[in-house]
């Protein structure tokens, strides 16, 4: 069987790898966070991993993609319920 419409839809919304939104739908979420007068404030983290290209040629992309998968369900646990997403 195929995949559903809703399977689909939500692959384009999300990394493959780490589960985490997109930049796309990040940024969608985000603006209408902003719209809402009554939503709580944001605070935005961005963080870059330094040479990440060099660990996955070292280490093997199978390694990089654990590697991104930990930190993607760390953030999850540290922020429950906030808006999380993967730049690349």
């Amino acid at each position: 069987m195929g995949t559903t419409l809703l399977e689909n839809y939500s692959k384009k919304e999300v990394c493959p790898v780490t589960g985490l939104l997109n930049m796309m739908q990040f940024m969608r979420h985000a603006s209408l966070h902003l719209q809402d007068p009554m939503t709580r404030p944001l605070t935005f983290i961005y963080f870059d991993i330094e040479n990440f290209k060099s660990f996955n040629q070292r280490y093997s992309f199978q390694q990089g993609n654990r590697f991104l998968r930990y930190v993607a369900d760390l953030l999850r646990e540290t922020f429950p319920g906030d808006l999380l997403s993967r730049f690349n």
